[in-house]
């Protein structure tokens, strides 16, 4: 509570992406084909707001961008 009815928050978002492919990838490259294990790791952050007041209330969230590393097999 940041006081007056007012809340904020901030989060960290880290991202682990596992899948397996055989096609193309969004870079248009070919993933290893073989129907390969891939992985990538990444990380973004969120930021929120709520306001109450007797009768209602309001909140808002914002999430940016994932940054994710291109693709890797393992």
């Amino acid at each position: 509570m940041v006081g007056d009815g007012w809340a904020a928050g901030v989060a960290l978002n880290f991202d682990y992406v596992d899948f397996r492919s055989d096609s193309l990838t969004t870079g248009l490259a070919e993933t290893s084909g073989s129907y390969d294990r891939e992985h990538a790791m990444g990380a973004g952050f969120s930021l929120s707001a709520y306001r109450r007041w007797e009768d209602w209330s309001l909140g808002a969230c914002y999430t940016s961008h994932q940054w994710i590393t291109p693709c890797t097999v393992r």
